[in-house]
């Protein structure tokens, strides 16, 4: 009855994204032609071969600025819940570790994957 209780309790207590997310999300980025981008006052050069970023998981857009040339042009991408979060309902239903996962910026994500062309 006891061993019960504790996977009832861990099953309940259960926050997907909270204990397997990282505190940063992956972003790979790329262009179909020589350019570069700045990410956190970095500039990263780009081009068919992908790079990638680390951006820390956050209820913001992330804010990308590519440099082609003598152009610049900046875009925001918004956040986007992950599928860690998603697990709590449908594995524990609506478990009280969702509660836990709400009020942690680590149910968020981004892009996997951001390909940038120019004309």
């Amino acid at each position: 009855m006891k061993k019960i209780a504790i996977l009832l309790f861990i099953l309940t207590l259960t926050s997907c994204a909270t204990i397997l997310n990282s505190k940063t999300t992956k972003v790979k980025i790329s262009a179909d032609k020589q350019s570069k981008i700045i990410f956190n006052n970095d500039t990263i050069p780009i081009n068919k071969t992908q790079t990638t970023i680390r951006p820390i998981r956050s209820s913001k857009s992330i804010k990308i600025t590519v440099l082609k040339d003598s152009l610049k042009k900046e875009f925001s991408f918004d956040r986007k819940i992950s599928s860690m979060f998603w697990l709590n309902f449908l594995y524990a239903y609506g478990s009280a570790g969702a509660i836990l996962d709400l009020t942690n910026k680590k149910r968020f994500r981004y892009k996997n994957n951001i390909h940038f062309i120019t004309d």
